[in-house]
């Protein structure tokens, strides 16, 4: 890998696709349902943009009266329920991506730009997302939301990731993280990486600049300034 360019972190649902498609919402009623047998439980009971999936299971729990400790022991079992149902469910033409994606992605992979996944979906969701959109090949690893608790550790689970990959050590300053939500900005300063915000979620640019990134685009068209600041 070229050890000379920031290495991307790509959000997935409303920066690379237009997020929750009905099977990734339909799998989270399934899994509290079958699993914590909460059938009226469901992702609106709470705000959870910008959260990991896990996180989004314990605060809607939460909602519904369970323990914290008795939600994490159950995670597991939920991931498995949640990724089960979504291959089962989930129909390629349902997934759109986003403007730019493409172009984006070739003109970073013909530089040599080594691309991670930083996502709240749990990893098999997010993976077969990126199969159906056709994608996945861009990718070389990535840091999901099963593997931590909240988005801001991500960023080790992601530096673990390459480094298990390549041998290489990766600093948080070179890795720079490309989302949509105001909590992705937070995310990079929490661990020291750098940010790009897209305003294809539900931030426009206003709200996405007022956290400082280091750069903010209307959407993955603006090829040249992302490739500017990876490069």
């Amino acid at each position: 890998m070229n050890t000379h360019t920031l290495v991307p972190l790509f959000d997935i649902d409303w920066t690379l696709l237009v997020g929750k498609n009905q099977a990734h919402l339909d799998a989270f009623i399934h899994m509290f349902t079958t699993v914590f047998n909460e059938p009226t439980a469901a992702i609106s009971d709470i705000v959870p943009h910008g959260m990991i999936d896990s996180q989004i299971i314990v605060e809607v729990m939460k909602v519904h009266g369970w323990q914290e400790n008795d939600i994490r022991q159950k995670l597991p079992e939920a991931f498995l329920a949640i990724n089960t149902y979504y291959a089962e469910h989930a129909d390629p033409k349902y997934i759109e991506k986003l403007p730019g994606v493409d172009m984006l992605l070739s003109e970073l992979k013909k530089h040599g730009v080594v691309m991670g996944l930083l996502s709240g979906n749990i990893e098999g969701m997010a993976w077969n997302k990126m199969e159906m959109a056709g994608i996945k090949g861009y990718f070389s690893f990535g840091a999901f939301g099963d593997m931590a608790i909240r988005r801001s550790d991500l960023v080790g689970v992601a530096q673990t990731q390459i480094k298990q990959k390549f041998d290489i050590g990766i600093p948080p300053s070179q890795f720079v993280i490309i989302g949509d939500s105001p909590l992705d900005v937070v995310t990079a300063k929490t661990a020291g990486t750098q940010c790009i915000a897209v305003a294809t979620g539900s931030s426009d640019k206003d709200k996405l600049a007022a956290e400082n990134p280091e750069l903010v685009v209307e959407n993955l068209l603006e090829i040249e300034k992302i490739v500017s600041l990876i490069l």
